[in-house]
């Protein structure tokens, strides 16, 4: 753990640990207690185990806000029986509230119909991270349910298909950023850029001996170098920063008196940016890579432009 949060990822923002809940019989368990057999036993060994890491967390001069905890991760994921899991969860994060510990707990679900599951566990998460999938395939009562909780709850989105699979670096790496965007969601992921995959002696230049890889990144025994996809990442984090910029603009214009024109403008633009990028790029629910998918991967420059456009007009700027 020391060497985890002082040497290798020194100074993170966030630190995300998944305390791997799930069992096959579905049921909570700590050290092969079961929590429906002797639920005070089961809180109390919770804590003890809690408290013990909140204790050494600030001997190392660190915060326990900056640890979160994921008790079971993609809850929702059998399709059969997409709610097996709830009570387990429920235990869990009754048995973390009542340690009276600050870590913070995190969820990824995977249910299709998320209002659905035991609400209260998910209320009490600090943070929910959602497939950029299904933010594009459930529809619009999905999008709005986490629309929603974004108000009260830190959001953020991931992916987690292989590279092998042929995601393109433009729609499925660069454009997530810009659906977080949308959603008020104000971080995103990809499973994983230190993973190469299960037979990592092929390393990441042979993907596909490597059916499992998914690093943005080609790895082997002395090289980190970015591919396209961490291009695109790192293209979308950027677009991010250009609509916070336009918002921010904005702002300063209302306060300065500018031209109620020209923030209206700006207003609009910043409004209807996102859709206008995702619908005329040809974004798909899984979106890839293949040469009968119609996708403009020149929007997003295009629009990225306007907005340039547009903070120069309200700072009155010239460029």
């Amino acid at each position: 753990f020391n060497t985890w949060v002082k040497e290798i990822w020194p100074g993170a923002h966030r630190y995300m640990i998944n305390i791997s809940g799930r069992n096959k019989d579905n049921k909570a368990r700590i050290e092969g207690l079961l929590h429906e057999q002797d639920p005070a036993a089961f809180d109390k060994r919770v804590a003890t185990w809690l408290q013990f890491w909140e204790k050494h967390v600030k001997s190392i001069g660190m915060d326990p806000q900056q640890f979160s905890l994921l008790i079971i991760d993609e809850p929702g994921l059998a399709e059969d029986d997409p709610y097996k899991e709830d009570e387990s969860i429920k235990a869990w994060v009754e048995a973390i509230k009542k340690s009276g510990t600050r870590f913070r707990m995190w969820m990824d679900p995977v249910y299709q119909e998320p209002w659905k599951a035991y609400q209260p566990s998910i209320d009490a998460m600090d943070e929910l991270c959602i497939k950029h999938a299904h933010v594009l395939g459930y529809g619009e009562k999905f999008v709005n349910y986490f629309k929603e909780r974004s108000r009260n709850q830190q959001l953020s989105l991931y992916e987690c298909y292989p590279i092998v699979g042929g995601f393109d670096p433009y729609s499925y790496y660069r454009l997530q950023a810009w659906t977080a965007w949308d959603m008020n969601a104000n971080g995103t992921g990809f499973w994983s850029v230190g993973d190469s995959g299960r037979n990592p002696s092929h390393g990441s230049w042979n993907n596909g001996l490597n059916p499992l890889h998914y690093s943005p990144l080609f790895l082997d025994d002395t090289s980190v170098i970015p591919g396209k996809p961490m291009e695109g990442i790192r293209e979308g984090i950027s677009d991010y920063q250009y609509l916070v910029m336009l918002r921010d603009a904005i702002r300063v214009a209302e306060r300065k008196g500018v031209d109620a024109m020209k923030i209206d403008r700006a207003e609009r633009l910043l409004a209807e940016a996102h859709d206008h990028v995702q619908r005329k790029s040809g974004v798909f629910k899984e979106p890839k890579w293949l040469p009968t998918t119609p996708t403009d991967r020149n929007i997003a420059d295009e629009v990225r432009v306007e907005i340039l456009d547009g903070i120069s007009t309200l700072s009155g700027a010239s460029h």
